[in-house]
This record gives C-alpha cells, sequence and structure tokens, in this order.
C-alpha cells in the first residue's frame, strides 16, 4: 500500500473526501460538515445532482422533461424534509390522471370504469380487476418481508422469495399469464431483463416504497441538488475524475483528473457515492475484502433510456393526462410530461427500460426517435403531424453512470446485499443501491444519512478497521 494513504504530517483531523455529488453525496457531505468534518467533495460532471438531471435544451423555452429521478411519494419521509428545509415547491398528480391510460394488446383502455382487458384472465381476475388482483397477488408476499429497512435482513424468513423470479412468484400465487402481463407494467418490469430475471424477494420489497400520493419538484428535479450544491458551497470541485484510491488503517487518497491536472486528495475517511458500474473502473489499492469484491462485481444496473417528443400542440384527447401504460417495447410508460405546464405546445416522454433500451442506446438520435415516433403514433395517433424536435437519454452511455439503477437476480439479495453497503476499513459506501429504496431519492438520501453515522461512530471507537 501507497504510503500516500496515510495522513499528511500537520493535516486537519476528521478530514473526509466524497466522490460524487449525486443526492447520496450531497446528503453525506452536509451530514458530515454538520459535524464538525472537513470535506471535499469531487463530482466527474460539472453538476451536481447526478442522476437527477432536468433537461432544457432542446425544447421550446418554457418546456422541461425529467432525465432521471422525477417523482416524489409522499411517505418518503427523508426526501421531504429536503423538499421542506429549502422550500421547494410540488406539483402533486391527481391519483385520477396517473396510470389511467393503457394501450394493451393493440387496445386502448382508460382505467376508472369497468375495464375490458384484451387479455385471458380467470373469472376471479375479471371481478378483482387491475387493482384487486394487485392486492390478491402481492400482499401475501409484501406481508412476509419483515423488517426490510433493517441491518442484517433478509433473514431465512423470506429466503425463498429470494430464490425465485418475480414472475415464478405470481404463477405460484395463482396468477393467470394474462393477469401477468397486466401487472408486469406497474412496475417490476423496469428492472433488469424484466420479471424474468429479477429476485421476486427484490420487486416486493420495492413495493413497499411506492405507497402515497406522488408529486413533481416545481419547475424541474433539479432544483433539490442544486439547494444542497449551493449549501455546501466551494467544497464541490467539478470536472474532478477519479482514477485511483488508495487506503489503509491510518487514512485514504483519491487520485484524480481535472482538466489537465492530476492531484491528490487526502484525507481520514473516504465516501464512494458512486454506482458500482463506474467503480469498477477505478484502480483500488489495496483491494477490498473477496466479499466485497464480489458484490461490486456482480451488482447489476437496468438499463434505461427516455425519449422525448415536442409537439406543436397537446392535441390526444384520450391520451395520457399524465402518465399511461403500454406494452409496446419502446413506451412502456408514456407521460405527458407538459401536462401541468402552460403554453399550447406539449412534450411527450416515452419510458424505456431493459433491451429495448440498450438496443435504443446503441442507435444514432435521429434512428433512435424515427422508430420511438413510429410507435407512439401508435398510441396518440397524429404524432408524426405534431412532432416539432425530440433528444434521447441513456444512461447507459452516460460515463458516470452506466446504467439506470441497482437490481438483484434470484439469489442475490441474500449473497450480495449484506456487503453492498459495508464499509471497508476507512472506506464507507453511499448510493440508493445500498439502501432499502433503490431507484429512489429517498434511498440516496438515506445512505448518505448512514455513512455520516458510521463515520462518527469509528471515530468514537465503535467501529473497526
Amino acid at each position: 500500500m501507497s504510503s500516500r494513504a496515510s495522513r499528511p504530517p500537520g493535516t486537519a483531523s476528521r478530514r473526509v473526501i466524497v466522490i460524487g455529488a449525486g443526492m447520496s453525496g450531497l446528503a453525506a457531505a452536509l451530514a458530515l460538515r454538520a459535524a464538525g468534518c472537513e470535506v471535499t467533495l469531487l463530482e466527474a460532471r460539472e453538476r451536481p445532482g447526478g442522476r437527477v438531471e432536468t433537461l432544457r435544451a432542446p425544447f421550446s423555452a418554457g418546456l422541461y422533461a425529467e432525465a432521471g429521478a422525477t417523482y416524489i411519494p409522499a411517505v418518503h419521509d427523508l426526501t421531504m424534509g429536503y423538499v421542506q428545509r429549502y422550500g421547494i415547491a410540488l406539483h402533486p398528480i391527481p391519483e385520477d390522471q396517473l396510470f389511467t391510460f393503457w394501450h394493451i394488446a393493440g387496445r386502448r383502455i382508460r382505467i376508472g370504469g369497468e375495464e375490458s382487458w384484451p387479455v385471458e384472465l380467470s373469472r376471479k381476475e375479471q371481478a378483482l380487476g387491475l387493482r384487486g388482483m394487485l392486492e390478491h397477488y402481492i400482499s401475501p408476499g409484501v406481508a412476509r418481508l419483515g423488517q426490510y429497512t433493517e441491518s442484517g435482513w433478509p433473514d431465512a424468513a423470506c429466503a425463498d422469495l429470494d430464490q425465485m423470479t418475480y414472475r415464478q412468484y405470481l404463477e405460484l400465487q395463482g396468477a393467470s399469464p394474462g393477469a401477468i402481463h397486466l401487472m408486469r407494467r406497474i412496475f417490476p418490469d423496469i428492472h433488469g431483463e424484466g420479471i424474468e430475471d429479477v429476485s421476486a424477494l427484490f420487486c416486493l420489497r420495492d413495493f413497499t416504497n411506492e405507497g402515497g400520493g406522488w408529486s413533481l419538484i416545481a419547475h424541474g428535479s433539479e432544483h433539490l441538488p442544486r439547494a444542497l450544491a449551493a449549501e455546501l458551497g466551494e467544497i464541490i470541485r467539478y470536472g474532478a475524475v477519479v482514477d485511483r484510491i488508495e487506503h489503509g488503517p491510518d487514512g485514504v487518497a483519491v487520485r484524480f483528473r481535472q482538466a489537465a491536472n492530476v492531484r491528490w486528495e487526502h484525507g481520514d475517511h473516504l465516501v464512494v457515492a458512486l454506482q458500482f458500474s463506474c467503480l469498477r473502473d477505478i484502480e483500488i489499492e489495496p483491494r477490498f475484502s473477496t466479499e466485497k469484491q464480489r458484490a461490486i462485481n456482480a451488482l447489476s444496473f437496468s438499463s434505461v433510456s427516455r425519449s422525448y417528443l415536442q409537439m406543436d400542440t397537446k392535441y390526444w384527447q384520450d391520451g395520457p393526462q399524465y402518465m399511461g401504460i403500454s406494452d409496446l417495447p419502446t413506451t412502456m410508460g408514456i407521460r405527458d410530461a407538459s401536462y401541468h405546464l402552460p403554453g399550447r405546445r406539449g412534450l411527450v416522454e416515452c419510458y424505456i427500460p431493459g433491451p429495448t433500451a440498450r438496443r435504443v442506446a446503441a442507435m444514432s438520435e435521429a434512428e433512435g426517435l424515427a422508430w420511438t415516433l413510429s410507435h407512439v403514433e401508435q398510441l396518440l395517433p397524429g404524432a408524426a403531424e405534431h412532432v416539432e424536435l425530440g433528444t434521447l437519454k441513456s444512461w447507459d452511455n452516460d460515463p458516470f453512470a452506466r446504467g439506470g439503477y441497482a437490481f438483484y437476480r434470484p439469489g442475490q439479495m441474500r449473497e450480495l446485499l449484506p456487503h453492498v453497503g459495508r464499509p471497508e476499513g476507512r472506506v464507507h459506501f453511499a448510493g440508493c443501491h445500498t439502501s432499502p429504496w433503490p431507484s429512489w431519492i429517498q434511498g440516496a438520501l438515506h445512505s448518505g444519512h448512514r455513512v455520516a453515522d458510521e463515520i462518527a461512530r469509528f471515530k468514537l471507537g465503535g467501529v473497526s478497521i
């Protein structure tokens, strides 16, 4: 191990380096500074927020869309606390406008009455309806989760749920193929390659994170990370790309490139607030434990692409008032991103997960938009006539994300989860993937608070090196 990982003589104690100014890194830096630590925050991008990103170009003035985190459920207390702390306005989404427009098997369906689904359902499923089916099939599994926010979870009591895919779980519950075709759209199919690839335990836990009314951050999600970053001020170094970490019993050292310069930063502790998909490319000396390295290498991140089409008018009549669901490959979620914005122009967003997301990511922007438009035309006839311009966002192609959000394949929650967030000596790990709320701002904030507590306990002797 290099001597760089020892704190240089004469430097202040309680010096913490944080890598990544996404929501977890920002929250960690704020908590650590409040605890009296000297913090340096290194961010590869030229902006804060990570996967919280609001797009304003190339759209006309007044239009914007979210490239990443979009919704805040009312039950996410940490997120709501920061929203209130900074006086950030929210735009509630009326329940009667959320997930009410469906396009399944070529048919348009509006939720709210007695739906007639173009899939084969059992008599019981027909009587239950969509909400009833979700409650009937999912609740037994959720009831078995136990204290899923506590350390040490999952235990043996729900181990069998981790050994099966989510599709297998639904089949064991007695769900028909038609019911599964509907239920997978809300929203387990956004993970991995779809419900045939994801741990049932992971999906069931994910359902517990979505309760309560949903809101948008008024004028763009970027206002939340920018508020945290403004409070942190000059401790954030933008354009700082880390390529080497050294750590030992006496301290840590980080090498990073900033413009044409290569620098080293030294500290007593390091917080890695990066997705493992990016951490894999950083040199680490000495290597982490076998269990930690296995978790870093094996944890997967879902592919996500999002396409945006600006329309000259909000021409749709019975289309999505806010969010719609489809079984077309490029439009699993179709959103009227302009429904709360003034002006005549409309903005249609398509949420594209999994294998199709990778297919779109491999296209040129013109090809991807044309392909997306061909599917939007099926959902909202007239799209080709009204479209003015568009853009794409692929998180796989983002060099500082390399994927959307973490997911677990069957067997991986019990194998990997105990090691994902565990510290390695003086190196600590934050990010929504290390929390019980993966893919949510709540999870990122929670992990930032957790690592700050770890470092506080470490300095009091409560954590061994």
